[in-house]
């Protein structure tokens, strides 16, 4: 996310959450650490457990990515790069991160170029 985006999610979140109600700030945070716990759970997930086809299955394996967690250490334009990757291939495991709450790690200008 490019930094004056960013600036602006954190003062919409911190103008957000000035109008809450202490109820309401607890609902919050019993929310995001049930998501938290829900995520970190999810990172351990095993490939072979995750309905995917074989082709994908293949391609993660023959790269060494045996749980969700290994495949949240890439970028997506570093996944991509992965021998026998594809466009549907990467579109099933996003999916498949998404499923379960988790994100490809974030683009940086050093892994663009």
């Amino acid at each position: 996310m490019k930094p004056l985006i960013l600036t602006k999610v954190v003062m919409l979140l911190k103008d957000l959450i000035s109008r809450m109600t202490s109820n309401e700030l607890r609902c919050l945070k019993r929310d995001v650490d049930r998501l938290l716990n829900v995520m970190s759970k999810n990172s351990d997930k095993k490939i072979e457990n995750l309905n995917l086809s074989v082709r994908a299955y293949n391609v993660l394996r023959y790269n060494e990515m045996l749980s969700l967690n290994e495949i949240t250490k890439y970028t997506p334009s570093n996944f991509m790069r992965l021998r026998n990757m594809g466009k549907k291939t990467f579109d099933e495991v996003t999916a498949q991160l998404l499923l379960h709450g988790l994100f490809w790690k974030e683009e940086t200008k050093a892994t663009l170029r």
